[in-house]
């Protein structure tokens, strides 16, 4: 009776790291997905900087058409707006902006990759921990980032999940026998 309950829960827990696994694969797959689109919010950004950068070269010429819509919806900005004298300093701070965005989406970008690169070779487990945290107060991408931070946390904390950074090294997939498993 102990023989035979033995495999039973031997299969059980390779079911579950199994199980494991697939999850954790999945999650890296998500971090890489997440990667490619928080890197293309980088486009919002480019779109102030070049009228930023028209801005600081001409100060005396006429105004960019996004800066002019800007003055419209703040009207107290108007008359700062229309002084060529407070055009460079406008400029600066409209380019800043811009570049602002874009660096913080590609880097943001770039570190999701890396943690879905950490999470597909089991490494790093508390940095990911860390960035996962940090993703759930990070606003920018608040609906997908946030689900992605929560499901994150949970597998990171499972205790199949935790051996498996501690070994180091993750699982190879071993790809299913069709053939085998048909009747």
């Amino acid at each position: 009776m102990n023989q035979e309950s033995a495999p039973s829960s031997q299969g059980a827990a390779d079911d579950k790291s199994g199980h494991d696994d697939r999850l954790m694969r999945l999650l890296a797959r998500l971090h890489s997905i997440a990667a490619v689109i928080t890197a293309c919010f980088a486009v919002f950004g480019v779109r102030y900087i070049g009228p930023g950068w028209h801005m600081i070269r001409e100060p005396d010429g006429p105004l960019p058409p996004l800066v002019e819509q800007m003055a419209a919806h703040v009207p107290a900005l108007e008359p700062f707006v229309r002084d060529p004298a407070n055009r460079p300093l406008l400029g600066i701070s409209v380019f800043m902006v811009g570049a602002f965005v874009v660096t913080l989406s590609l880097v943001h970008g770039l570190a999701l990759a890396y943690i879905g690169r950490c999470i597909a070779r089991r490494r790093r487990r508390g940095l990911c921990i860390g960035f996962s945290i940090f993703d759930l107060t990070y606003l920018f991408p608040v609906p997908i980032g946030t689900a992605l931070s929560v499901f994150a946390l949970v597998m990171l904390f499972r205790p199949g999940v935790v051996q498996q950074f501690a070994a180091g090294e993750a699982p190879r997939h071993r790809p299913r026998n069709v053939a085998a498993s048909r009747p």
